[in-house]
């Protein structure tokens, strides 16, 4: 996920984002808040680890901002058990 920036900006606002971990019902399992700064980037490896969620067979992730007034957007990869990458951009709801 990034706090994107705009071109010859070089100050900006911080962005809160809460990240939900739901199963294939829409229940949720397990949610964080992570603050990124102005043009910074965070990469969570495990996501539904880092919500404390051990395994997820199926189910969806949703980012969702919840303060500052930066903007941001994100792509989620995806390593399947058969070696295979799937590579998603962000969208809206």
């Amino acid at each position: 996920m990034a706090n994107i920036g705009e071109v010859n900006v070089f100050d900006g606002n911080a962005v809160t984002l809460r990240i939900d971990v739901l199963d294939a019902a829409g229940v949720a399992l397990g949610s964080r808040e992570v603050s990124i700064e102005y043009r910074q980037t965070v990469m969570l490896y495990d996501v539904a680890r880092s919500v404390g969620v051990a395994t997820l067979t199926d189910g969806q992730i949703i980012v969702t901002k919840v303060g500052g007034s930066g903007r941001f957007w994100g792509v989620m990869p995806t390593v399947r058990n058969d070696g295979g990458l799937t590579i998603s951009s962000g969208s809206l709801p």
